[in-house]
């Protein structure tokens, strides 16, 4: 706090993730001034733009939670102000908010469905991803959540790991609805056993953790799933994944089902 003022926020992104923000940060105590980022790019944006200059002027904080394609021309539109203005872009780096003076990024490491379960896990001791101005990390105290610096030449892949943790385990989870659906099986018993993976995981790492034909070079029973799978698209889904499954195992996979 700045005495006994609340710490002042104006967020540029009104979506899903700044709504989240914005509750979060209102909880525990900030002030916070949520606006939307269209009015401020379109060709009537001149009341838009003079009601941001206004609002920033005593801002500690302007946070940018906008696609990353908008991120420099949002940022350019923000006068100088003497506080921080972040981004919250997992992969992108500091550059587009220059020529500001004081800069960061704060990245939740979190999967933010809609805006009541993305301010559940915001203020549930998470894991943010930081870069810039220290002041940023103050940010992440103020939630209650833990700092991760991460500089800019790893952002890209930090996101990729991020892209894979969040999406490409959901891509594989619809993968398992539609073959639980083919066979008329609950697929919620199909989330139980991931879950215990992962949680084996967790404690173990992830070689460890492998079991499956894959991992034991049990190639005849994984050529009886291939031909299983009446769709060529699910067929290269899951050979893509026994290859990498074979590789943690340090197995051979046969020609035939390595593919191209």
């Amino acid at each position: 706090m700045n005495g006994s003022e609340p710490l002042r926020c104006v967020l540029i992104g009104a979506g899903r993730v700044g709504s989240a923000l914005a509750q979060a940060l209102q909880s525990v105590g900030w002030h916070v001034d949520l606006i939307r980022a269209r009015p401020l790019l379109g060709a009537q944006a001149g009341a838009a733009v003079e009601r941001l200059r206004l609002l920033v002027e005593t801002a500690d904080l302007v946070l940018l939670t906008v696609t990353d394609t908008a991120l420099e021309s949002v940022a350019a539109i923000v006068p100088p102000i003497d506080g921080v203005i972040a981004h919250v872009s997992g992969g992108t780096t500091l550059d587009p908010l220059a020529p500001h003076r004081r800069v960061a990024s704060i990245h939740p490491l979190m999967s933010l469905p809609d805006i009541d379960v993305g301010v559940q896990r915001l203020l549930d001791n998470g894991t943010f991803a930081i870069d810039g101005d220290a002041f940023i990390a103050q940010v992440v105290d103020s939630l209650g959540g833990t700092s991760i610096q991460v500089p800019a030449d790893k952002r890209a892949a930090y996101h990729a790991a991020a892209a894979v943790a969040a999406n490409h385990v959901v891509a594989l989870c619809g993968q398992i609805e539609r073959l639980a659906g083919q066979i008329s099986i609950p697929v919620d018993a199909y989330w139980t056993m991931m879950r215990e993976a992962v949680d084996n995981v967790a404690d173990r790492g992830a070689a460890a953790a492998l079991t499956g034909p894959a991992s034991r070079g049990d190639w005849e029973t994984v050529r009886r799933h291939v031909a299983a799978l009446s769709d060529d698209d699910e067929r290269q889904l899951y050979l893509a994944c026994c290859s990498a499954a074979a590789r943690l195992a340090d197995q051979q996979i046969p020609p035939d089902l390595a593919g191209d």
